[in-house]
């Protein structure tokens, strides 16, 4: 038998281990992270690593040009990333939470330091010794970390920390009173202070030599000494911004980041700081850090996982994301588990063949933001958009091709409409604001207007049959009919805000998901009636959320989402609802399931998350394990996916087994085979390594006879790898 690394976990002890596959949501866009990235760092010019909000930590291991995410937590923010070498590395971040690695970062192990402290910065000069800052000092260990002592002194704050060499090394930072820099020559023991004068803050700090070094200000000041901190002289550069991070290749080039969230500037600098120019990144937004890795290539790291490389010393630079839909989703409709559409802001609507890993153009249409799509068969699909700031138009198109090409139905002025739902090809409804209701029953050909005479903002609509329909919307309206739409009857909800999701069960079983206002406070709406709207009861008042959208599975099992990456799950029919948190920054806009254990979620800035198994989360690393050993074997899916090279396969085994991996090709043809003796009952993971194999989908079987009952078992699962 192959050694292979095997991670065995019973189910009775605590789970301290991070991995990616925090839960049953893989993000397909954008590539590898949408969360903001705080740091970076190069251990040579081929292996680096990058880490940010919601525990981001990605990979590269060809000089930035592509990069894999390796583990992401949505307990921590962290801040920064160091490695000693290819294996062993240290990240930290909030609430004194410092993690550890010993294989590049494909598994990250918590330290715990029991320091309520938000770590800024963190520095290994050998595998045992290293160095933590936080807002207000420092803390150092000699065992790699296992332990960690607080060095004497106090400061408020300190912004960042940069080690020339194991024992010199300066932080900075300021506050109301003065600016701070420390210099340390003893490895961190003791500090002195060789700060500027003046009522300045110091974000950012780099020195090439250790009596030559920088510090980054605000109003995009950059001060300088050239005698170890003893006197600084302060420069003005192009920018009014506040610098995130100084880092030079040698003596004389150097690169400057500065901004927060949209409209950063980089400069450069080739005459070892005394002059600096704007350069031109082509980003939109900020970049937080930077890392040279070799004497002409750069990478820049920042907001909403930019990273943008330059290969000529910081001229010209490209962006490394994969980015295939970069506004709003506002809408997902799929036909099967390959076949699917998109609609998003900027006019854009999107096709997928292949379950939502790539994206295609369907129809672009200038400034219309397109709020829905819906298809009735494989050809036949509706779309609907409006612009409301300078045209104040909306449009419904008919495509009759699966989307290659569409044709307008419906463009009126001054009509609002926002949401639509066909019952079949011919009949259906379009709602929207100013009570405006129209419908068709010959394919969208001709429309009739139903419009209420009140005005109100009608976001969805819905209905059971060719008779009975719901509309819902602002302020806290729900609507009902049963003639078709030919005449509607206000119910009573006493909820104000918008109510935006509507899913009927029955005819009578309705629930309407959105949020209203409570005291100036938005809070969350999931009102459910079960007699046909007379009566509604509020069964998410204490979710916290601002919800957007919903989505049943079943009769009992759905979700929710909303603004600031609020997902909740119920498997009650609403009654109640459980939070499943997710590590994908943004708003969670929309969602849409084809079965229920394949589904998608949509986002702000393009986010589009997928999940094949109903959406579970199925690694819980932040709950202590108490439910005793697994009665059943159990496949808890890959992570990371995608990946490359590697990914872990879990799986929970009832007793002692041996198995058998197997790996085949999308097309049947079986490509990897390995057995493995007697595992333990619990959670098992094996470490599969495909760097022998090409880009592209594959089927995966974990099989075996359990050692005590003989009773076979065969677990499958489908990975991707992307090279």
């Amino acid at each position: 038998m192959r050694t292979i690394e095997l991670l065995i976990v019973s189910l009775l002890l605590s789970f301290s281990h991070l991995s990616s596959a925090q839960s049953g949501w893989n993000l397909l866009n954008p590539s590898p992270t949408i969360n903001d990235l705080k740091a970076t760092f190069f251990i040579d010019q081929n292996t680096g690593w990058a880490v940010g909000v919601y525990g981001a930590i990605i990979k590269t291991t060809d000089g930035g040009e592509k990069w894999q995410a390796l583990a992401e937590n949505t307990q921590f923010n962290l801040t920064d990333v160091y490695f000693i070498d290819q294996a062993t590395g240290w990240a930290c971040g909030m609430s004194g939470e410092i993690l550890k690695t010993t294989d590049g970062g494909m598994d990250w192990e918590r330290v715990s330091t029991n320091i309520p402290e938000y770590f800024i910065r963190i520095y290994f000069s050998t595998p045992l010794d290293g160095i933590a800052m936080y807002i207000g000092g420092f803390y150092k260990t000699s065992d790699g970390g296992s332990t960690w002592r607080r060095i004497p002194g106090g400061w408020i704050q300190l912004n960042d920390m940069h080690f020339i060499d194991p024992m010199n090394g300066w932080a900075v930072g300021g506050n109301v009173l003065s600016a701070i820099a420390l210099q340390t020559t003893d490895g961190g023991e003791t500090w002195n202070m060789k700060a500027p004068s003046g009522q300045v803050t110091l974000w950012c700090a780099y020195f090439t030599s250790p009596s030559n070094g920088f510090a980054g200000s605000e109003s995009g000041v950059i001060y300088r000494t050239t005698n170890a901190g003893n006197t600084w002289t302060s420069l003005q550069t192009a920018t009014n911004l506040t610098f995130n991070s100084i880092s030079f290749s040698g003596q004389l080039n150097g690169i400057a980041v500065a901004g927060i969230a949209a409209g950063g500037s980089e400069l450069r600098t080739t005459n070892g700081g005394n002059s600096w120019q704007n350069v031109n990144t082509g980003s939109f937004s900020s970049f937080y850090d930077l890392a040279w890795v070799n004497s002409n290539n750069t990478l820049l790291v920042g907001v909403e996982g930019n990273i943008y490389k330059s290969t000529d010393s910081g001229v010209t630079w490209l962006s490394k994301n994969r980015n295939q839909i970069t506004r709003n989703i506002n809408s997902i409709f799929f036909i099967d588990r390959e076949k699917g559409w998109i609609a998003a802001q900027g006019g854009n609507i999107f096709k997928t063949v292949d379950g939502g890993l790539n994206w295609m153009p369907s129809f672009s249409g200038g400034t219309t933001h397109f709020k829905q799509v819906q298809f009735v068969d494989e050809l036949n699909g509706y779309a609907v958009g409006l612009e409301w700031f300078a045209n104040r138009y909306s449009m419904i198109l008919k495509t009759k091709d699966g989307g290659i090409t569409w044709d307008t139905v419906f463009h009126r002025n001054q009509i609002p409409l926002y949401n639509i739902h066909f019952l079949n090809e011919r009949t259906g409804w379009a709602v929207g604001w100013y009570s405006q209701i129209f419908k068709t029953t010959d394919g969208g050909q001709t429309w009739v207007d139903k419009s209420l005479s009140q005005w109100y903002d009608f976001y969805s609509v819905k209905f059971y049959d060719e008779l009975t329909g719901y509309a819902a919307g602002y302020p806290g309206l729900i609507f009902k009919t049963t003639d078709g739409g030919n005449s509607w009857q206000q119910l009573s909800t006493s909820t104000g805000g918008y109510l935006r999701h509507l899913h009927i069960f029955s005819p009578d079983t309705v629930i309407v998901v959105g949020r209203y206002n409570s005291s100036g406070t938005a809070k969350a709406a999931v009102l459910k009636s079960v007699d046909g709207g007379a009566n509604w009861v509020n069964k998410g008042e204490n979710l916290g959320s601002i919800l957007m959208s919903g989505y049943f599975t079943t009769t009992g099992t759905g979700f929710v989402s909303g603004e600031g990456r609020a997902l909740f799950r119920t498997t009650d029919q609403g009654e109640t609802w459980t939070r499943q948190f997710l590590q994908h920054a943004g708003d969670y806009q929309t969602l849409f399931f084809v079965d229920p254990m394949t589904g998608w979620l949509g986002g702000t800035d393009g986010l589009l998350l997928k999940t094949t198994n109903g959406g579970v989360t199925f690694v819980n690393d932040e709950t202590p394990a108490t439910s005793g050993l697994p009665k059943t074997q159990t496949l808890l899916r890959n992570y990371p996916n995608p990946f490359n090279p590697s990914t872990n396969i879990v799986f929970d085994l009832k007793s002692e087994a041996s198995v058998t991996l197997t790996v085949f090709s999308a097309h049947g043809e079986k490509v990897y085979s390995e057995w493995y003796e007697r595992l333990a009952k619990g959670r098992n993971k094996i470490k599969y390594n495909a760097a022998h194999l090409s880009s592209g989908v594959y089927l995966y079987r974990v099989s075996g006879y359990g050692t005590s009952d003989g009773e076979p078992f065969t677990l499958t699962g489908k990975m991707m790898l992307t090279k």
